[in-house]
């Protein structure tokens, strides 16, 4: 389903893509693009490296997927 779906890019097309059809979005600023352009395209979190990515993927897997992102650390938000 949409709601357990995460569209990971590194550049501003990809968040793009992700928005246009209403999937969270996560930009992979280790990838082409820079942090900047990743937030200024409106990511709904952003990644500095793989292994931060690795974390949020395995704590929202045994938490049930953007069950609730309010309680997401503040290292993983744009």
């Amino acid at each position: 389903p949409i709601s357990s779906t995460i569209m990971i890019g590194d550049k501003n097309y990809d968040i793009f893509g992700a928005k246009a059809n209403k999937i969270t979005s996560a930009g992979a600023a280790w990838g082409y693009g820079s942090l900047n352009e990743l937030a200024d395209a409106g990511a709904d979190f952003i990644f500095k490296t793989p292994h931060d990515l690795q974390d949020f993927l395995l704590h929202e897997k045994s938490e049930g997927i953007f069950s609730s992102l309010e309680n997401m650390p503040s290292d993983f938000l744009p």
